[in-house]
C-alpha cells in the first residue's frame, strides 16, 4: 500500500467514526459542523479529480449513500455555488454528452458551460 492509499484509508476510517457518533445522537456543535462542510468540500475536489475522464455512470455507481443523502448534499453544493437547478441541468447534460463527470478543480475546462 502506498502513502496515498494509507492516507485515504485513515481518513475514511475517521469520517466513518464521526458519522457513527452523529448517527448515535451526538450533538453537532457549530465547530464540527463547519469542519464537516470543509470535509465535504475536500471530498468533492478529490472526487472531481478522480472522476474526470471516466464515464459518469460508472463512477457514480461506486457512491454509497441514500437518495435523500445525495439530494441533501447536492442541494447544499448547488446553493454554495449559487447555481439554479436549470443551470445545473445544462451542466449535467453537457458533462454526460462528453462522457465525463463535472469539472476539474480550479473552474473546469474550456468546454464546460460554466467555466470561470
Amino acid at each position: 500500500m502506498n502513502e496515498l492509499e494509507e492516507a485515504l484509508r485513515t481518513a475514511t476510517a475517521e469520517v466513518e467514526r464521526v458519522l457513527a457518533a452523529v448517527q448515535e445522537g451526538a450533538a453537532m456543535p457549530d465547530a464540527p459542523a463547519r469542519a464537516t462542510s470543509r470535509l465535504l468540500s475536500l471530498a468533492c475536489r478529490a472526487y472531481a479529480v478522480a472522476a474526470n475522464g471516466r464515464r459518469a455512470g460508472e463512477f457514480a455507481q461506486e457512491l454509497e449513500m441514500s437518495t435523500s443523502e445525495a439530494c441533501v448534499a447536492a442541494t447544499a453544493l448547488l446553493r454554495s455555488q449559487e447555481l439554479s437547478p436549470f443551470e445545473f441541468g445544462i451542466w449535467f447534460v453537457a458533462s454526460e454528452s462528453r462522457g465525463q463527470v463535472a469539472n476539474l478543480p480550479g473552474g473546469g475546462t474550456p468546454q464546460d458551460p460554466f467555466c470561470t
